[in-house]
């Protein structure tokens, strides 16, 4: 259909749109664009601060990772590690996805560490891997060493204790498994410390 003027197109002419409203479309489209784009990486970092810190064992080794006939018998040299019973924290930490800290007196021996890291304990340590030292003969020294590490990580709500000896406070006997010198660790030992990191 013709008009005087030209051919009328369908849907009829186009409005002229001033470029100052083009200006302002674009600068709109523009902003909604950062904001969606940056959407993502501040939905991550709410993830990230809301991830659970990882539960710890404070792993003791003498009496643990060895016991009296391994000792008496060097068959794995001097300061031995039981491959099997190290296997069986290297399962249980893989497992639960929890993080070692050295409570033994082995930690800050350096000798005694490369065994360790050698046998994979290190390896999965936390990045503060050891308790602090206390040079005093109170009594519950172990559990009092224990009980500073945590106060200086706070997050750290979830952990177990697992050693031969009974040197703990009391409100951390819920957390402790004891071991026998003379045995070392048995599985009866894992399924406990396992009950105790999953809770």
């Amino acid at each position: 259909m013709k008009r005087a003027g030209g051919t009328v197109r369908k849907g009829g002419p186009r409005a002229s749109v001033p470029r100052s409203a083009r200006a302002k479309h674009r600068l709109s489209t523009s902003t909604a664009g950062q904001a969606i784009a940056t959407t993502p990486t501040t939905h991550r970092a709410q993830s990230n601060e809301s991830q659970t810190p990882p539960a710890v064992l404070f792993l003791d080794i003498d009496g643990v990772l060895n016991n009296a006939a391994i000792l008496a018998s060097r068959r794995f040299g001097p300061a031995p590690i039981c491959p099997q019973r190290c296997g069986q924290i290297l399962k249980l930490v893989d497992d639960l996805g929890c993080r070692i800290v050295l409570s033994s007196s082995w930690r800050g021996i350096p000798s005694l560490e490369r065994k360790l890291r050698v046998a994979g304990i290190l390896e999965r340590a936390h990045k503060d891997r050891g308790t602090p030292h206390l040079y005093d003969r109170e009594d519950n020294r172990r559990g009092r060493e224990i009980a500073l590490w945590l106060s200086r990580h706070p997050q750290i709500t979830r952990f177990a204790i697992v050693d031969d000896e009974d040197d703990m406070l009391p409100k951390q006997r819920s957390h402790f498994v004891r071991t026998n010198f003379k045995t070392g660790l048995l599985d009866r030992h894992i399924a406990r410390l396992a009950a105790i990191l999953s809770r």
